[in-house]
């Protein structure tokens, strides 16, 4: 039985395949989310490294569930946590206009 952990990247999702017991693992590159669900492993579970319940306006120091996972991380594992753009932002036709529109809504 395998578990999957998956990050969005250029090339489609960056997966890594890890058996139940912990003795194998496999790294590899989806095209799509739907080829990770498809994989010959066919995981039971897979985690999905995505934002959800984005905010309507930008906060400083992100959501609470960013500012309380940065508390537990601690200090030298809390630049892993990194508040994702306000609802605003995602409508932008461009990263310079999704930029400007984070700094106009925070």
């Amino acid at each position: 039985m395998w578990v999957a952990g998956a990050d969005g990247c250029r090339a489609g999702w960056l997966v890594v395949f890890r058996s139940i017991d912990g003795q194998h693992h496999r790294v590899r590159l989806a095209r799509s989310l739907a080829h990770v669900f498809t994989a010959p492993e066919h995981p039971k579970i897979v985690a999905v490294d995505i934002p959800i319940g984005l905010l309507q306006i930008s906060q400083r120091g992100g959501r609470a569930a960013d500012r309380a996972c940065r508390k537990i991380l601690g200090r030298a594992r809390q630049s892993s946590i990194f508040p994702p753009p306000c609802r605003a932002a995602l409508k932008a036709i461009s990263f310079l206009e999704a930029c400007d529109i984070e700094r106009a809504h925070s």
